[in-house]
């Protein structure tokens, strides 16, 4: 039983940051409540309460909340938003969903070493070298 909450908190990163990244979601969407949420999204209410931003359940699954992030994307086309703002949209959730996936699986160090000389080089030839 040890190990398995030590697996349970380790794993929790991904699990606090999706509940975040939702809950500001739906304050922009205006669907605060949980009841509103999940008739927008077709899903049940008891998994939108699985993630309050204060309190995630861990039983929730990842699958899941890549599944709520799907239909999320696939939503935004039926808005009644302007074309400027299901572009932003789909921006602002891709990111969304992008930092879910890193905080459940971390970007390898070699990759995040090769990322950061990338963005050294650009500042050093831009001229905004920070050195």
């Amino acid at each position: 039983m040890n190990g398995e909450l030590k697996t349970a908190r380790s794993n929790s990163l991904w699990l606090v940051t999706a509940a975040d990244l939702i809950h500001k979601i739906r304050v922009r969407w205006k669907l605060t409540s949980d009841l509103s949420f999940s008739q927008k999204l077709h899903i049940n209410p008891r998994t939108v309460a699985k993630l309050n931003r204060f309190h995630p359940d861990g039983s929730l699954k990842f699958e899941t909340v890549m599944g709520i992030f799907r239909s999320l994307l696939l939503i935004i086309p039926i808005q009644e938003w302007s074309a400027s703002r299901n572009t932003e949209e789909y921006r602002l959730i891709h990111d969304d969903m992008m930092a879910v996936v890193n905080a459940r699986i971390p970007v390898p160090k070699g990759i995040r070493e090769d990322i950061a000389d990338a963005i050294e080089k650009e500042q050093y030839l831009s001229g905004n070298d920070i050195t």
